[in-house]
Protein backbone atom coordinates (compact mmCIF):
# COMPACT_ATOMS: atom_id res chain seq x y z
CA UNK A 1 0.00 0.00 0.00
CA UNK A 2 1.19 3.35 -0.45
CA UNK A 3 1.25 6.32 1.78
CA UNK A 4 -0.56 9.97 1.01
CA UNK A 5 1.49 11.93 -2.04
CA UNK A 6 3.65 8.61 -3.31
CA UNK A 7 3.73 7.60 -6.58
CA UNK A 8 2.85 4.44 -7.82
CA UNK A 9 4.41 3.43 -11.72
CA UNK A 10 3.28 0.42 -13.73
CA UNK A 11 3.70 -0.86 -17.35
CA UNK A 12 2.20 -3.25 -19.35
CA UNK A 13 3.23 -4.52 -23.43
CA UNK A 14 1.48 -4.47 -26.12
CA UNK A 15 0.59 -7.90 -27.55
CA UNK A 16 0.49 -9.77 -31.49
CA UNK A 17 -2.13 -12.37 -31.84
CA UNK A 18 0.23 -14.90 -34.28
CA UNK A 19 -2.57 -17.25 -35.18
CA UNK A 20 -5.68 -17.51 -33.92
CA UNK A 21 -7.92 -13.58 -34.25
CA UNK A 22 -11.51 -13.37 -34.84
CA UNK A 23 -11.73 -17.42 -34.50
CA UNK A 24 -11.09 -16.97 -30.14
CA UNK A 25 -14.48 -14.64 -30.52
CA UNK A 26 -16.51 -17.93 -30.78
CA UNK A 27 -14.72 -20.30 -28.82
CA UNK A 28 -11.61 -21.48 -31.06
CA UNK A 29 -8.19 -20.63 -29.25
CA UNK A 30 -5.19 -18.52 -30.23
CA UNK A 31 -1.83 -17.91 -29.70
CA UNK A 32 -0.76 -14.62 -28.46
CA UNK A 33 2.39 -13.47 -27.29
CA UNK A 34 3.27 -10.38 -25.63
CA UNK A 35 6.12 -7.51 -27.68
CA UNK A 36 7.60 -6.61 -24.38
CA UNK A 37 9.78 -3.67 -25.77
CA UNK A 38 6.65 -1.97 -26.50
CA UNK A 39 5.38 -0.86 -23.38
CA UNK A 40 2.38 1.75 -21.84
CA UNK A 41 3.39 3.59 -18.64
CA UNK A 42 1.34 4.89 -16.30
CA UNK A 43 1.91 6.68 -13.24
CA UNK A 44 -0.91 7.40 -10.01
CA UNK A 45 -0.12 10.06 -7.47
CA UNK A 46 -2.67 10.01 -4.66
CA UNK A 47 -3.45 13.62 -2.98
CA UNK A 48 -2.97 15.76 -6.41
CA UNK A 49 -5.83 16.48 -8.83
CA UNK A 50 -9.36 14.89 -8.90
CA UNK A 51 -9.92 11.95 -10.91
CA UNK A 52 -12.76 9.34 -10.37
CA UNK A 53 -12.14 5.60 -12.05
CA UNK A 54 -15.74 4.21 -12.92
CA UNK A 55 -14.32 0.61 -13.37
CA UNK A 56 -12.93 0.37 -10.01
CA UNK A 57 -14.83 -0.82 -6.64
CA UNK A 58 -16.58 2.01 -5.05
CA UNK A 59 -16.85 1.44 -1.62
CA UNK A 60 -16.10 2.84 1.90
CA UNK A 61 -12.96 0.53 2.03
CA UNK A 62 -11.42 1.74 -1.51
CA UNK A 63 -12.19 4.96 0.04
CA UNK A 64 -9.83 4.70 2.76
CA UNK A 65 -7.01 3.64 0.99
CA UNK A 66 -7.35 5.98 -2.13
CA UNK A 67 -8.29 8.50 0.12
CA UNK A 68 -10.23 11.94 -0.53
CA UNK A 69 -7.39 14.42 -1.87
CA UNK A 70 -8.07 12.81 -5.65
CA UNK A 71 -5.69 11.76 -7.86
CA UNK A 72 -3.35 12.35 -10.75
CA UNK A 73 -3.17 10.22 -13.65
CA UNK A 74 -0.34 10.00 -15.97
CA UNK A 75 -0.20 7.81 -19.12
CA UNK A 76 2.54 7.87 -21.70
CA UNK A 77 4.02 5.83 -24.52
CA UNK A 78 7.11 6.21 -26.14
CA UNK A 79 6.92 3.54 -28.94
CA UNK A 80 3.73 0.78 -29.04
CA UNK A 81 1.89 2.65 -32.09
CA UNK A 82 -2.42 3.29 -30.81
CA UNK A 83 -4.98 1.80 -32.92
CA UNK A 84 -2.94 -0.68 -34.95
CA UNK A 85 -4.30 -4.00 -33.97
CA UNK A 86 -0.60 -4.17 -31.38
CA UNK A 87 -2.87 -4.29 -28.16
CA UNK A 88 -2.70 -0.57 -27.08
CA UNK A 89 -6.37 -0.51 -25.58
CA UNK A 90 -5.37 -3.76 -23.46
CA UNK A 91 -2.50 -2.50 -22.49
CA UNK A 92 -3.97 0.71 -21.76
CA UNK A 93 -6.00 -1.31 -19.26
CA UNK A 94 -3.93 -3.18 -17.77
CA UNK A 95 -1.62 -0.87 -16.75
CA UNK A 96 -4.49 1.52 -15.14
CA UNK A 97 -5.91 -1.09 -13.50
CA UNK A 98 -2.48 -2.56 -12.48
CA UNK A 99 -2.03 0.61 -10.87
CA UNK A 100 -5.07 1.10 -8.92
CA UNK A 101 -4.90 -1.79 -7.76
CA UNK A 102 -1.86 -0.70 -6.16
CA UNK A 103 -3.32 1.97 -5.30
CA UNK A 104 -6.31 0.04 -3.16
CA UNK A 105 -4.53 -2.79 -1.49
CA UNK A 106 -5.52 -5.55 -3.50
CA UNK A 107 -5.45 -9.44 -2.61
CA UNK A 108 -1.55 -10.38 -2.93
CA UNK A 109 -2.57 -13.67 -3.62
CA UNK A 110 -4.69 -13.68 -6.57
CA UNK A 111 -3.14 -9.84 -7.93
CA UNK A 112 -3.29 -10.62 -11.66
CA UNK A 113 -6.22 -12.43 -12.32
CA UNK A 114 -8.07 -9.46 -9.77
CA UNK A 115 -6.38 -6.81 -11.97
CA UNK A 116 -7.42 -8.98 -15.57
CA UNK A 117 -10.87 -8.88 -14.76
CA UNK A 118 -10.58 -5.01 -14.21
CA UNK A 119 -8.84 -4.64 -17.35
CA UNK A 120 -11.10 -7.44 -19.42
CA UNK A 121 -14.25 -4.37 -18.29
CA UNK A 122 -12.75 -1.70 -19.69
CA UNK A 123 -11.87 -3.52 -22.76
CA UNK A 124 -15.49 -4.63 -23.11
CA UNK A 125 -16.37 -0.83 -22.69
CA UNK A 126 -13.83 0.31 -25.43
CA UNK A 127 -14.62 -2.73 -28.02
CA UNK A 128 -18.23 -4.22 -27.12
CA UNK A 129 -17.81 -8.25 -27.17
CA UNK A 130 -13.49 -8.57 -27.35
CA UNK A 131 -12.36 -12.01 -26.61
CA UNK A 132 -10.01 -11.45 -23.89
CA UNK A 133 -6.91 -12.44 -24.81
CA UNK A 134 -5.48 -9.08 -25.39
CA UNK A 135 -5.43 -7.86 -21.78
CA UNK A 136 -4.74 -11.59 -20.46
CA UNK A 137 -1.14 -11.65 -22.51
CA UNK A 138 -0.83 -7.83 -21.75
CA UNK A 139 -1.17 -9.08 -18.11
CA UNK A 140 0.62 -12.21 -16.99
CA UNK A 141 3.22 -12.06 -20.33
CA UNK A 142 4.70 -14.69 -22.38
CA UNK A 143 3.54 -16.66 -24.93
CA UNK A 144 -0.23 -17.79 -24.11
CA UNK A 145 -2.71 -20.50 -26.14
CA UNK A 146 -6.13 -18.37 -24.85
CA UNK A 147 -10.27 -19.91 -25.15
CA UNK A 148 -12.89 -17.80 -24.33
CA UNK A 149 -14.88 -20.30 -24.35
CA UNK A 150 -16.74 -22.04 -22.52
CA UNK A 151 -15.11 -19.47 -20.17
CA UNK A 152 -11.93 -17.91 -20.26
CA UNK A 153 -8.81 -19.98 -19.73
CA UNK A 154 -5.07 -19.87 -21.05
CA UNK A 155 -2.11 -21.67 -20.59
CA UNK A 156 1.85 -21.32 -21.29
CA UNK A 157 3.29 -22.58 -24.08
CA UNK A 158 6.83 -23.26 -24.21
CA UNK A 159 7.83 -21.59 -27.55
CA UNK A 160 10.95 -19.78 -28.27
CA UNK A 161 9.35 -17.53 -30.87
CA UNK A 162 12.63 -15.27 -30.94
CA UNK A 163 14.42 -17.71 -32.31
CA UNK A 164 12.69 -17.21 -35.27
CA UNK A 165 13.44 -13.79 -37.75
CA UNK A 166 9.70 -11.38 -37.77
CA UNK A 167 9.18 -7.82 -38.90
CA UNK A 168 6.62 -5.82 -37.38
CA UNK A 169 4.87 -3.38 -40.01
CA UNK A 170 2.49 -0.67 -39.49
CA UNK A 171 0.58 0.19 -42.23
CA UNK A 172 -0.47 3.06 -40.46
CA UNK A 173 -4.10 2.38 -41.91
CA UNK A 174 -6.66 3.36 -39.01
CA UNK A 175 -9.15 0.46 -38.19
CA UNK A 176 -11.83 -0.17 -35.44
CA UNK A 177 -11.52 -3.60 -33.33
CA UNK A 178 -15.18 -2.78 -33.17
CA UNK A 179 -16.43 -2.06 -36.65
CA UNK A 180 -14.38 -5.83 -38.05
CA UNK A 181 -15.77 -7.92 -35.12
CA UNK A 182 -19.03 -6.78 -35.75
CA UNK A 183 -18.45 -7.09 -39.44
CA UNK A 184 -17.14 -10.85 -39.00
CA UNK A 185 -20.47 -11.31 -36.69
CA UNK A 186 -22.79 -10.30 -39.56
CA UNK A 187 -21.04 -12.73 -42.23
CA UNK A 188 -21.37 -15.21 -39.13
CA UNK A 189 -24.84 -14.54 -38.46
CA UNK A 190 -25.81 -14.74 -42.44
CA UNK A 191 -23.89 -18.19 -43.55
CA UNK A 192 -22.89 -19.68 -39.90
CA UNK A 193 -22.25 -23.08 -41.66
CA UNK A 194 -19.14 -22.00 -43.95
CA UNK A 195 -17.99 -19.04 -41.17
CA UNK A 196 -17.91 -21.76 -39.19
CA UNK A 197 -16.00 -24.05 -41.53
CA UNK A 198 -13.26 -21.76 -41.43
CA UNK A 199 -12.84 -20.96 -37.55
CA UNK A 200 -12.45 -24.78 -37.95
CA UNK A 201 -9.69 -24.52 -39.78
CA UNK A 202 -8.18 -21.46 -37.84
CA UNK A 203 -8.38 -24.06 -34.88
CA UNK A 204 -6.57 -26.58 -36.64
CA UNK A 205 -4.03 -23.98 -37.74
CA UNK A 206 -3.43 -23.34 -33.76
CA UNK A 207 -3.70 -26.36 -32.34
CA UNK A 208 -0.73 -28.13 -34.90
CA UNK A 209 1.31 -24.94 -33.93
CA UNK A 210 0.68 -25.57 -30.35
CA UNK A 211 1.85 -29.50 -30.68
CA UNK A 212 4.83 -28.89 -32.55
CA UNK A 213 5.75 -26.04 -29.92
CA UNK A 214 5.65 -27.90 -27.09
CA UNK A 215 7.35 -31.05 -29.40
CA UNK A 216 10.14 -28.69 -29.91
CA UNK A 217 9.59 -29.64 -33.70
CA UNK A 218 8.21 -26.47 -34.75
CA UNK A 219 10.58 -25.27 -37.58
CA UNK A 220 10.36 -21.94 -40.16
CA UNK A 221 8.89 -23.72 -43.02
CA UNK A 222 6.39 -24.79 -40.87
CA UNK A 223 5.70 -21.52 -39.36
CA UNK A 224 5.62 -19.49 -42.36
CA UNK A 225 2.82 -21.94 -44.06
CA UNK A 226 0.77 -21.52 -41.15
CA UNK A 227 1.12 -18.04 -41.29
CA UNK A 228 -0.15 -17.80 -44.89
CA UNK A 229 -2.93 -20.39 -44.12
CA UNK A 230 -4.27 -18.18 -41.49
CA UNK A 231 -3.93 -15.17 -43.63
CA UNK A 232 -6.10 -16.74 -46.66
CA UNK A 233 -8.81 -17.38 -44.51
CA UNK A 234 -8.82 -14.15 -42.35
CA UNK A 235 -9.32 -12.52 -46.23
CA UNK A 236 -11.94 -14.94 -46.77
CA UNK A 237 -13.33 -13.19 -43.40
CA UNK A 238 -13.32 -9.58 -44.95
CA UNK A 239 -10.70 -8.63 -42.71
CA UNK A 240 -8.01 -7.78 -45.29
CA UNK A 241 -6.76 -4.48 -46.70
CA UNK A 242 -5.18 -3.72 -49.92
CA UNK A 243 -2.27 -2.60 -47.59
CA UNK A 244 -2.14 -6.10 -45.90
CA UNK A 245 -1.69 -7.12 -49.41
CA UNK A 246 1.16 -5.02 -50.78
CA UNK A 247 3.25 -5.85 -47.36
CA UNK A 248 2.34 -9.36 -48.05
CA UNK A 249 3.74 -9.05 -51.18
CA UNK A 250 6.49 -7.08 -50.68
CA UNK A 251 7.90 -9.69 -47.83
CA UNK A 252 7.15 -12.50 -49.84
CA UNK A 253 10.17 -11.45 -52.65
CA UNK A 254 12.41 -12.10 -49.96
CA UNK A 255 11.33 -15.28 -48.39
CA UNK A 256 8.39 -14.46 -46.24
CA UNK A 257 5.02 -14.85 -45.14
CA UNK A 258 2.96 -12.41 -43.68
CA UNK A 259 -0.12 -11.77 -41.64
CA UNK A 260 -2.08 -9.03 -39.90
CA UNK A 261 -1.96 -8.74 -36.41
CA UNK A 262 -5.00 -7.85 -34.45
CA UNK A 263 -8.67 -7.24 -35.95
CA UNK A 264 -7.38 -6.34 -39.48
CA UNK A 265 -9.18 -3.80 -41.55
CA UNK A 266 -5.33 -2.33 -41.54
CA UNK A 267 -3.27 -2.03 -38.36
CA UNK A 268 -0.23 -3.97 -37.96
CA UNK A 269 0.76 -7.06 -39.46
CA UNK A 270 3.80 -10.10 -38.72
CA UNK A 271 5.92 -11.73 -40.74
CA UNK A 272 8.67 -14.32 -40.45
CA UNK A 273 11.54 -13.65 -42.46
CA UNK A 274 14.26 -16.48 -43.43
CA UNK A 275 17.10 -16.82 -40.80
CA UNK A 276 19.83 -16.75 -43.48
CA UNK A 277 18.08 -13.21 -45.06
CA UNK A 278 21.15 -11.13 -45.16
CA UNK A 279 21.14 -7.71 -42.80
CA UNK A 280 21.46 -5.98 -46.86
CA UNK A 281 18.43 -7.40 -47.65
CA UNK A 282 16.38 -6.70 -44.38
CA UNK A 283 17.53 -2.92 -45.02
CA UNK A 284 16.39 -3.48 -48.31
CA UNK A 285 13.24 -4.44 -47.48
CA UNK A 286 12.78 -2.87 -44.54
CA UNK A 287 13.53 0.78 -47.08
CA UNK A 288 10.97 -0.60 -50.12
CA UNK A 289 8.47 -0.48 -47.08
CA UNK A 290 8.99 2.46 -45.63
CA UNK A 291 9.05 4.56 -48.82
CA UNK A 292 5.79 3.06 -49.12
CA UNK A 293 4.56 4.89 -45.86
CA UNK A 294 5.06 1.99 -43.57
CA UNK A 295 6.39 1.67 -40.34
CA UNK A 296 8.75 -1.04 -39.62
CA UNK A 297 9.90 -2.32 -36.50
CA UNK A 298 11.18 -5.11 -33.88
CA UNK A 299 10.29 -6.01 -30.73
CA UNK A 300 11.29 -8.93 -28.51
CA UNK A 301 8.48 -11.45 -28.46
CA UNK A 302 7.44 -12.57 -24.98
CA UNK A 303 8.71 -11.79 -21.53
CA UNK A 304 7.21 -10.08 -18.87
CA UNK A 305 3.68 -9.03 -18.48
CA UNK A 306 2.75 -5.98 -15.80
CA UNK A 307 5.35 -4.96 -14.05
CA UNK A 308 5.86 -1.83 -11.10
CA UNK A 309 8.27 0.60 -12.54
Amino acid sequence: MVGEHEVVRVSAPGKLLLLGEHAVVYGCPVVAAVLSDLRIKAEIVRGSLLCFMVLYPSNESTDDRVGRGGLSVEVSTSNLPIGAGLGSSAALSVALSGAFAELSGSPRKHELDYINAYAYAAEVILHGSPSGADNTVSCFGGTLVFQKLPKPSFRRISCELNDFRFLLVNTRVPRSTKVQVGNVRKKYDTDRAKVQQQFDSIQQIVEEFVTLSEQKLLSEEVLAREIGKNQEILNSLGVGHPQIDEVERKCKQFGGATKLTGAGGGGCTISILPRSMSDGDMQTLVGELEAKGFDCFISSIGGPGLIRA
